[in-house]
């Protein structure tokens, strides 16, 4: 599965929005931070107009959000189509607690 965008862990839950990574409390559901994705989409106008872009997804609306070792991971699909086998990706791993990059 390469579409999951929520993931919940010990230091908060993550997930991904139209622009941006967020991070917010467990227990209060206050943001806790929130920062710019690496890559934004940019739906053609024939996408943009279609009533469901679940099946019309490009690789830059597509990503994976999960939480290891106390570190945040989010996967960028980078070019083409998101529903295919194999596609250009970028890791960024994440501190769960401020959203700084650690690479």
């Amino acid at each position: 599965m390469r579409h999951l965008n929520l993931t919940v862990a010990e230091k908060g839950i993550f997930l991904i929005d139209e622009k941006q990574i967020v991070a917010l409390n467990r227990r209060t559901g206050d943001e806790m931070w929130r920062i710019d994705r690496l890559i934004s989409p940019t739906p053609s106008e024939k996408e943009a107009n279609v009533g469901n872009l679940y099946h019309l997804l490009a690789a830059e609306n597509v990503h994976t959000v999960a939480y290891h070792d106390g570190r945040l991971f989010v996967l960028h699909l980078t070019a083409g189509r998101a529903m295919k086998h194999g596609s250009a990706a970028v890791l960024q791993a994440l501190d769960p607690t401020s959203g700084r990059e650690l690479w």
